[in-house]
């Protein structure tokens, strides 16, 4: 059953290693679950799924699908409130492991970090 972590530095998606045993996957009640996947994540803490290996295949699918339409595919940024390539969540390294996820451009992102880095 999916359950809730305090403040951390895990994005959505992360694989936390090893997962909780004895739990079962949260879409198939009756195989067991063989990793937690963070699932929303605010500055309160994260949501976790505990999945089985067919869906952790499955997830991964997705999330590496995601990821190459993302980069090819014009998508808005909270930085520079327009539309951008490569859209991705990002923290502001300024406000910590634990501040909120923006959508940020790859130039908005390397400008934050250059910046931060002064």
């Amino acid at each position: 059953m999916a359950y809730t972590i305090g403040p951390s530095s895990y994005k959505p998606g992360d694989f936390i290693h090893p997962p909780r045993e004895g739990d079962v996957c949260d879409f198939h009640s009756q195989v067991e679950s063989v990793a937690d996947i963070v699932g929303e994540t605010d500055s309160m803490g994260s949501e976790v799924m505990q999945v089985c290996e067919e869906c952790r295949e499955r997830i991964s699918h997705h999330v590496k699908e995601y990821q190459a339409d993302n980069a090819i595919a014009a998508k808005y940024c909270e930085i520079h409130k327009g539309m951008g390539t490569d859209v991705r969540q990002f923290r502001d390294p300024e406000e910590g492991s634990h501040g909120r996820f923006y959508d940020t451009c790859k130039d908005c992102r390397k400008k934050i970090v250059d910046a931060f880095l002064d």
